[in-house]
């Protein structure tokens, strides 16, 4: 190659490098420089032990793990993790029965110095050994043949749903349900709002969101005043677990 197409080259590349810069170098860098917050969730993992897990932040160097004992309290930094890879701490020798609330911020070193993320959302979890979770119904009342309901495990052990689920109209049907017993026919049931529901059967694994569909053979009155009930497996035992958008959920030990 000639010593004029060398010139050229050279200066066609110098004109290059420094346009690049003015067309988004230093948006590059920025962008670079900031770490996403990461997403926690967390679950009992025993009676008086909480595992708080986070998703991986790119360009981590480590984390900082706080906690409060109310969720709009004063938080403290209880946890400084040291690696990017590791995605989750176990909050050990805990108070029984308590509630706790975390936060999780991902940091790395930029010239010696310690730069943050975002905080996370603020997670909620109980020490307990027991079923516990956070839940959430459709609170529109409707003609329908399907009934949600989204579960939140936030307990140490998978909670495993059959099939099998009722629908009650409301607190009078409950009460008629009693009343008729084993015995009613398919026909006293409808007539008196109680109805058998099929959903997909599964696990909800620790820490993990599942949305439960129960659907009935027709529509039913959906209200505020309706109640489900659906079966689950919780460490060899099972429960009944009640629902309804205006009322707290709970369960019963068959």
């Amino acid at each position: 190659m000639s010593l004029k197409k060398h010139i050229s080259l050279i200066l066609i590349l110098a004109m290059l490098m420094t346009a690049v810069p003015a067309l988004g170098t230093a948006d590059s860098v920025s962008a670079a420089s900031t770490l996403k917050k990461p997403a926690l969730t967390n679950h009992a993992a025993g009676s008086k032990s909480i595992k708080n897990t986070w998703k991986k932040v790119r360009g981590a160097k480590g984390y900082e793990v706080y906690r409060s004992a109310k969720k709009k309290g004063k938080y403290q930094k209880v946890k400084t993790i040291k690696k990017g890879k590791t995605t989750s701490w176990t909050n050990k020798k805990l108070k029984k029965n308590k509630a706790y609330f975390y936060k999780v911020r991902a940091y790395k070193i930029v010239k010696g110095k310690k730069k943050y993320s975002k905080f996370s959302a603020v997670q909620r979890a109980v020490t307990t050994n027991t079923p516990a979770w956070e839940w959430y119904m459709s609170k529109k009342s409707e003609k329908t043949d399907t009934i949600k309901l989204e579960i939140t495990n936030k307990s140490r052990y998978n909670m495993n749903f059959t099939k099998n689920g009722i629908f009650f109209r409301d607190a009078d049907s409950l009460e008629q349900a009693a009343e008729l017993g084993e015995s009613a026919t398919p026909q006293e049931l409808e007539a008196a709002g109680i109805y058998e529901l099929k959903a997909k059967a599964g696990a909800i694994r620790p820490g993990k969101t599942k949305v439960l569909t129960y659907k009935a053979d027709k529509e039913v009155d959906y209200s505020r005043k309706s109640i489900l009930f659906g079966e689950f497996k919780y460490n060899k035992t099972k429960y009944l677990i009640f629902a309804g958008w205006d009322m707290e959920a709970g369960y019963i030990k068959e």
